[in-house]
């Protein structure tokens, strides 16, 4: 599950088997689900007994077809600022598609402003393309 995108029909399938495993009746009988499924999805920490949500599987950003494409097309840098590289697979130009879909309604939240290049990335809501239109001068090199 931790390569692709799973379907979310395929993930609550198998989440309703978890639970039917765990509330351990037979087959043939009706089970009383004393507690819902997302209460006991609940971190054991707060009060919960730790079963995971499938779909979270799905958003992992360390999981190991995340940590596969960043070693693969963007070793040094993030993903909103990696390119489609030489000889990409299927799975990346698809990424690559999407995220140039996303980049038209991205705006960054400045923060402490160090991941930020300020004269090519979408920072600054109100003007066009969210980007400083002034060219850069040379005695700004930052």
């Amino acid at each position: 599950m931790s390569h692709f995108k799973t379907p979310q029909g395929i993930c609550q399938k198998i989440s309703s088997q978890m639970a039917n495993f765990f509330w351990g009746q037979r087959q043939d009988e009706k089970k009383i689900f004393w507690v819902s499924w997302s209460k006991l999805c609940v971190g054991k920490f707060k009060g919960g007994l730790g079963f995971r949500h499938l779909d979270y599987f799905n958003w992992n950003p360390s999981s190991t077809w995340a940590s596969i494409f960043k070693s693969i097309y963007y070793p040094n840098s993030s993903l909103i600022h990696a390119k489609l590289g030489n000889c990409p697979s299927w799975g990346w130009r698809s990424i690559q598609f999407g995220q140039s879909l996303l980049k038209e309604g991205i705006v960054w939240r400045v923060g402490n402003g160090r991941s930020i290049d300020h004269w090519i990335d979408p920072w600054v809501p109100y003007l066009p393309n969210n980007k400083i239109s002034t060219p850069k001068l040379a005695s700004c090199i930052v």
